[in-house]
């Protein structure tokens, strides 16, 4: 697989070892079709080491779009899916996910401060028509927003009489309806 030498094309420095440019992209600058029988075989397997320091940029990966004009849809900066074919049948009791991720530490990390999840984050310098962490779209009503595998996960207890109310959290603006929020408290008792 040949590789275009960046560090000749003005304005892009030679990011490692392979790198590809495309001033004018009208097909995919890399593309993979890849077919699998086998368990935990991935189309694309990427690993990657942080000996020390901190990276703040994606030790195994980053993304990164730049619109430079003037939009004319929905634009999204990375896509995940899974297609299921009208003949396949998924396998009772198994989660189908189309991203899946956490952190996995092998010793206790009583001093760390994990964000298993995801940080989303919108830097902006002005306030935007409407801003959302999430968009949720389904063809049929959800069972919850959360599912847990335990109820620990949620920080859930029983048996406990709520205190005052402290506030409203805005939890969903729902088209037809508006937003609707969530009354929050400081004590669980």
């Amino acid at each position: 697989m040949a590789s275009t030498d960046s560090e000749t094309l003005t304005g892009h420095a030679n990011l490692g070892a392979f790198d590809m440019y495309s001033a004018n992209m009208t097909t995919p600058l890399i593309y993979i079709t890849a077919e699998s029988t086998t368990d935990d075989i991935a189309a694309i397997y990427v690993k990657s080491t942080l000996t020390s320091g901190d990276n703040a940029s994606g030790v195994t990966g980053y993304f990164e779009t730049h619109i430079a004009g003037t939009t004319s849809g929905h634009t999204y900066g990375f896509g995940s899916w899974i297609n299921v074919d009208t003949s396949a049948v998924l396998s009772a009791g198994h989660i189908i996910v189309p991203i899946e991720g956490g952190v996995y530490a092998g010793e206790a990390q009583a001093s760390a401060r994990i964000v298993f999840a995801g940080q989303h984050q919108a830097i902006l310098t002005g306030a935007p028509t409407s801003l959302h962490a999430w968009r949720l779209n389904t063809t049929h009503e959800i069972t919850a927003l959360i599912a847990a595998a335990n109820a620990g996960s949620v920080h859930f207890g029983t048996g406990q009489t709520a205190s005052t109310a402290a506030g409203t959290i805005a939890i969903a603006d729902i088209v037809g309806t508006g937003v609707v929020y969530v009354q929050v408290y400081t004590t669980s008792a």
